[in-house]
Formats: C-alpha cells, structure tokens, sequence
C-alpha cells in the first residue's frame, strides 16, 4: 500500500491518501494510477476522491497497461498487451485528447516473443508518437530504467521505422520539441557516448561519456526545458554478499551547445534519477531509483552538492 500525500503551495494544507497502487502519473487535477488490487486504471484528486479513469479500462484478456501524457497534458497514449495461447506478445496502441475526443487505434504489434510496445513520447508538433520494445514487466515488478529498441509512429500515416542505431543497449534516451537524445555504447564498445540527433533522425553531434572504471549502465537522460543542457547518470552495482549490493550513482551535466560534459560532485551511494529542472534550471531534483524506498534530493548544477529535501517521493504538481 502506497501513501499519497497532496501538499497545498499555497496555504501548506495536506491530505494523505493510501492506495493499492503503482505508476502515479500527474494529470491535470488528478493523479493516474494503476490499481494493483482491483487490476484497473484510476485517478485521485487531491480531496482524497478516487473513480475509474473514464476510458482507458483493461479489455478481459490484457496483461498490462502502459500510457504516456504529453508534456503539456493535452493529449494520452496508452498500449495494451496480451499474452495468446502461444506465449506470443500482441500490442494494442491508442491515442486521445486527454478529455478522450479523437480517440484512435494507431498501432496493433506482433506477436512477439517476448516484448511488447510501450509509448515513450510525443514529439513536439504531436505528429509522432516515439516508443520502444521492452520485456513484460509484471504489475509490482521494478520499474526498467532504460530503453532497448526505439522506434517512430507517425500517427497521420501510420507507419512505423526503427530510430537510428536501434536495438541499442539497455541505456537512457530523452525527447525534446526539436531533439532527441541517447545514451548508447561507443563504437569501441568502451564506455558510453551522448548522441544528439534532430527528430528525422538526422545526427546533430556526439558527446563522449566520462569514462568510470565499474560504471556500467548509463541512464536516467533528462532534458533542460531550453535543449541546451542534459543531465544523466552512470552507475555502477556490485554484488557484497549474499544477496547484498552496493550502488553508487554519478551524475554528469552535458553541454549540448558547445559538446562538453562534466561529473557533478562525489558519487552518491544509492541509485538516484534525475525527474526535472527546478530554481530557474540551476538545480535538478532526484528521485530514488530504487521501488522500495522513497525520497527527493536536490542537486546543485554549479558546485554538485546533493541534499535531501523530503522523505516522500516527489511526482509533480496539479493544476489549480
């Protein structure tokens, strides 16, 4: 059971409200979530009102649901899979204003063996709906941190094409009104690079990674609203005992400007990701890369400090 806490900025008034569930999305006045008891999609407000998200509903033989909200939550993506008798994967994608008008099939997938669909972003016109192939993931399974075989739909059209460099490593990506980015192996194989391409797929320019002996998996790729920086984290996982590990997250700001990269302060001993600019893009905040455990931090763009600044795990903010 989760604990969902609503603060009021304005008068500091606060409700906390428990729930069976996973995926909390902002959206609009609400919050979209997956309820694990009841297998449905639901929304809460911020009185502590719960109700069925009016129509996006699980069909009988559907495993699971994935969505996607717009950046400027006027419009909803959603993916249904479903496993037939044959273990194969099938995938039924939609999209929608985000009141449900213009609601259309845009893509029917497989079957795959496997993997499924999931929809990652839209691009900045919303002519393009960006996704990728990922293993199922079972309800209350751990969240993947990054992305494996990116490809394009153009909803006008309805085609589909792989992205360039696609099926990549298990590495961070982020989408921008006019870019997209991606943290993928070098061509040595040795360490990582930052690639920055325009929308069609065309290359704008490629930032070499820090190299961290033990840093293994590059993720956690956020954009600045403005596309001139990214932030994103290497981290490095190591087995310490019986079932025990040890994770240290480093955080590197890229220049996308002028190609430079930098590591941000001492390496944090947890797995961390970045979740959006805050104090006018100076700073980022971060959320525990970890399911069983809560927490925000802040890091300080200029000098790298990170500091705690709520136990909770900070989603977002609602309308009004």
């Amino acid at each position: 059971m989760d604990r969902l806490r609503f603060v009021d900025r304005r008068n500091g008034n606060d409700l906390s409200v428990d729930l069976p569930g996973e995926r909390y999305t902002p959206l609009a006045e609400h919050v979209l979530y997956f309820d694990l008891e009841e297998r449905r999609v639901r929304l809460v407000n911020a009185a502590g009102d719960t109700k069925d998200h009016p129509f996006i509903q699980l069909p009988g033989a559907t495993l699971r649901v994935d969505w996607l909200v717009a950046a400027d939550v006027s419009r909803i993506a959603w993916t249904f899979t479903e496993q037939g008798a044959d273990g194969q994967l099938r995938s039924f994608t939609r999209v929608s204003n985000i009141d449900g008008s213009d609601l259309r099939d845009v893509l029917v997938d497989g079957p795959r063996p496997e993997r499924h669909a999931v929809p990652v972003a839209f691009s900045g016109d919303g002519a393009t709906l960006f996704m990728d192939f990922r293993p199922l993931r079972q309800a209350g399974d751990p969240p993947r941190a990054g992305f494996a075989d990116l490809f394009s739909l153009a909803l006008g059209e309805g085609f589909t094409r792989p992205l360039p460099d696609e099926p990549g490593c298990l590495c961070g990506a982020a989408f921008g009104t006019e870019t997209m980015l991606r943290l993928q192996l070098a061509a040595d194989l040795d360490g990582f690079e930052l690639v920055q391409r325009d929308l069609n797929g065309g290359l704008r320019g490629r930032i070499t990674v820090p190299t961290l002996p033990g840093f293994t998996a590059a993720n956690h790729l956020l954009l600045a609203p403005d596309g001139s920086r990214a932030l994103y984290t290497l981290s490095q996982v190591r087995a310490v005992g019986a079932g025990e590990q040890a994770v240290r997250s480093v955080f590197v700001l890229a220049d996308l400007v002028d190609g430079s990269s930098r590591i941000l302060g001492e390496p944090a001993h947890e797995l961390l990701r970045p979740v959006t600019w805050s104090d006018g893009d100076n700073t980022v905040l971060l959320t525990s890369g970890d399911p069983l455990r809560d927490g925000t931090w802040k890091l300080d763009l200029v000098d790298g400090a990170l500091l705690p600044v709520a136990r909770a795990t900070w989603l977002g903010a609602l309308a009004n």
